[in-house]
């Protein structure tokens, strides 16, 4: 049946396509740190992918960054003592990939001998993304 009655029976107009998710990524402690966007096109203001944006590169000062590595930083930094770190190898909090509906997709995190169970890194986990782990491993290098 046609969606639009109003135009001739033989005509079929598809349904639009779903607008696609945003997936985001939060860390912190409470994962209420916003750390950028992973689906976003790259020229967006809040991609990951955007040097030139806020949340594609390390600036001065800036400490919501996946691309800070200093011993200070918490979120690119991969020493042992950095709970909150996708970079870090012990970390058991490292941030989260959740999109604009509230769906959870796992820790946006490396691949390490105490790896949290729902890394996108850990190969025999349910939430294993090998696109994405390849981004957090380029990210952590």
């Amino acid at each position: 049946m046609p969606y639009n009655q109003g135009l001739n029976q033989q005509f079929y107009l598809p349904p639009p396509p779903p607008p696609q998710n945003k997936i985001m990524i939060f860390g912190g402690k409470d994962h209420n740190i916003y750390l950028g966007c992973l689906s976003c096109e790259t020229y967006e203001n809040d991609s990951i992918f955007n040097e030139n944006g806020h949340y594609g590169s390390c600036q001065l000062f800036q400490k919501d960054s996946l691309f800070c590595k200093g011993p200070f930083d918490d979120f690119g930094s991969g020493g042992p003592f950095h709970d909150l770190s996708a970079c870090g190898p012990n970390a058991s909090n490292p941030p989260v990939i959740v999109d604009n509906l509230g769906y959870y997709y796992g820790r946006f995190s490396i691949d390490s001998p105490f790896e949290n169970k729902d890394s996108i890194c850990n190969n025999f986990g349910k939430f294993y993304n090998e696109d994405i782990c390849k981004i957090v491993t380029l990210i952590c290098q």
